[in-house]
C-alpha cells in the first residue's frame, strides 16, 4: 500500500521548527523588542534559540555553554 504524504508534514520536525521560528519572529517584532528585532539580529536569534530549547526540553546549559554565550 502506497502512503500519501502531505507536503508540509513530510518532515514534521522541520515543519514544526519553521512554524515555531515564524511565531517567534512575530512575537519578537510585536511584543518583546517593539520593532528593534531587525536592528538586533543576534539578540533576536539568541532569544529564538532559547525559546526553542526550552520547549524542546533542551534548556539545561552547562557552565561552559553559559560562559560561551556571555
Amino acid at each position: 500500500m502506497k502512503r500519501k504524504s502531505c507536503p508540509p508534514f513530510a518532515d514534521f520536525h522541520a515543519y514544526l521548527k519553521e512554524v515555531f521560528d515564524q511565531s517567534n519572529d512575530l512575537l519578537l517584532r510585536q511584543h518583546l523588542l517593539k520593532g528593534a528585532a531587525k536592528d538586533l539580529p543576534e539578540a533576536a536569534e539568541m532569544l529564538k534559540k532559547m525559546h526553542w530549547d526550552f520547549f524542546t526540553g533542551q534548556s539545561y546549559k552547562s557552565e561552559a555553554e553559559i560562559a560561551a554565550i556571555s
